[in-house]
């Protein structure tokens, strides 16, 4: 059984759409077991578990891991709402997306989706009342940086981990959905458009389906479409509760992020069987068919590639030009740790940046060539 066999027999298991998948022999088996616990879709593999013909062992497998993560998700969640609702009662709002609340969207339950952190969007200008509310509730900046828990005031970056010193739980607080540069929708204007959801009881406020399709697309664009569970969270969100694609179409096109979306409904429509338009899907101009591409030796250096792939989701020059920028201009917490300045100097590292980005990766560059 070939890489390309093991991902669409993966993605045919899970899929929302598609009939159960060919029995596998053992060996097969234990090839697409390994491949769903890379690509996070064990505990999802699991609920469809007694269509499949899996043997005993791969069964019993897939159902330990997936009362585990049931078990961590349950925790998870109640420590969500712990934080969101400390939020209320001090007037900071969080807005929480992915994670748990993802899970239920997308899959119906919170026991289906592997997830690491919990991830909440708030103003600019609340995190720093933000970051001290975690800080009363346990957590501590994950960050190596001299700035503290007032790191979260420098703008040239759009999200700050923070982990709790008991528990170990991350909590990443976003002020935007993707780095700087990125096309992508402002929170700004994605609050404006918020929608009431439930969770476990509370009443919160979530992303519109439209604005979630259309920044879950950008984030899968970021990581290079890496993980199959990307592909599966769309399909199901698609499936669950079809979006208003001329709503869809229209927030990308004013974020310029019409390339991310194009891409994300190309993979949908070719991988999972999923029914989306065609005049968005066939938008898409990065190339070969994720996750075709993964299954092949790729010629790009490796410190190219990642920015080589976003320059190609970036379908207008003018955005391909910010992005070029801010890849190169736009200081990230590397920057910071690599060359720490007092904050009145804080103006010169976008010199800094392209100084490390020669230092550091150009010999990496230069070794890849040869």
């Amino acid at each position: 059984m070939t890489a390309h066999q093991e991902v669409r027999w993966l993605l045919d298991a899970v899929s929302p759409n598609g009939s159960p998948p060919p029995h596998l022999g053992p060996e097969a088996q234990a090839a697409v077991l390994r491949l769903a616990r890379r690509h996070r879709l064990a505990a999802l593999l699991a609920s469809r578990v007694d269509a499949l013909g899996l043997n005993l062992e791969a069964q019993q497998e897939l159902r330990a891991h997936a009362a585990a993560t049931a078990a961590r998700n349950l925790a998870l969640t109640g420590e969500l709402l712990r934080v969101i609702q400390a939020g209320q009662s001090t007037g900071i709002s969080l807005t929480p997306f992915k994670g748990p609340l993802l899970a239920v969207e997308a899959y119906g339950g919170l026991g289906f989706r592997e997830f690491d952190d919990l991830d909440l969007l708030a103003a600019r200008e609340d995190l720093p009342a933000a970051a001290r509310l975690l800080e009363e509730l346990g957590y501590r900046l994950a960050l190596d940086s001299g700035y503290g828990v007032d790191a979260v005031r420098l703008t040239s970056e759009y999200h700050f981990p923070f982990q709790h010193t008991d528990s170990g739980c991350c909590v990443e607080l976003h002020a935007e959905v993707a780095p700087a540069g990125f096309a992508k929708p402002l929170w700004r204007d994605l609050r404006l458009r918020l929608n009431p959801v439930q969770l476990a009881g509370l009443r919160l406020q979530a992303l519109s389906p439209a604005d979630l399709l259309v920044v879950l697309c950008i984030h899968a664009g970021k990581h290079q479409w890496g993980c199959l569970e990307f592909l599966t969270a769309l399909a199901y969100l698609i499936h669950r509760r079809p979006p208003d694609w001329d709503q869809v179409e229209l927030i990308a096109r004013n974020c310029g992020a019409e390339g991310f979306v194009a891409l994300g409904l190309r993979v949908m429509r070719d991988w999972m069987r999923s029914a989306v338009p065609e005049r968005l899907a066939c938008q898409a101009r990065v190339g070969p068919s994720i996750p075709d591409s993964w299954l092949r030796p790729a010629s790009t250096p490796v410190v190219l590639r990642r920015p080589a792939f976003h320059l190609r989701c970036h379908s207008r020059w003018f955005y391909k030009a910010r992005y070029l920028a801010a890849a190169l201009l736009a200081p990230n917490w590397d920057d910071y740790r690599w060359l720490p300045l007092p904050p009145r100097l804080h103006f010169c590292y976008p010199v800094v940046r392209c100084a490390r980005l020669a230092f550091v990766q150009g010999p990496v560059l230069l070794c890849s060539r040869r």
